[in-house]
């Protein structure tokens, strides 16, 4: 019991300094990509995921319109958004028209599978993640 009782005293002791000194692979994302982390950075950042829904809805009808250069537009606006789209796509029901299934699943497939996408989708997680943390210096808070 006492030697149980001193190793978990001596962990304490030991992990105690290392928990404050380790570094934050939140901040060090977001200094790599050159965004400060006060607070009003971390929500101008976190605040670049949230898309208007009514475009998006517009959009993801143009998919499917007669006109080629609509639904190209509808496709690079999309692309555009990167991953913070994604479950926008994945929340709506499949659409009857084949056009705009199939246009919204290739979407979808690109999204997922583009590495810079991913990465923006790490850094707005990030500065999310962080805004949720207690406050400490790092954070502006």
């Amino acid at each position: 019991m006492f030697r149980s009782a001193l190793n978990f005293v001596l962990i304490g002791i030991t992990l105690s300094p290392l928990a404050h000194c380790a570094p934050d692979w939140r901040v060090d994302l977001l200094h790599s990509q050159g965004i400060p982390t006060t607070h009003a950075s971390l929500e101008k950042t976190a605040s670049e995921a949230v898309t208007d829904e009514t475009k998006l809805n517009e959009a993801y009808q143009q998919l499917g319109s007669a006109s080629y250069q609509e639904r190209g537009h509808a496709y690079e606006y999309f692309k555009s958004k990167g991953n913070s789209i994604l479950g926008f796509l994945k929340s709506k029901e499949p659409a009857e028209d084949p056009e705009i299934r199939m246009r919204a699943s290739e979407i979808q497939k690109h999204l997922e599978s583009n590495v810079a996408n991913q990465q923006d989708l790490m850094v707005i997680n990030a500065a999310k993640s962080l805004l949720k943390s207690p406050k400490d210096k790092s954070t502006g808070g």
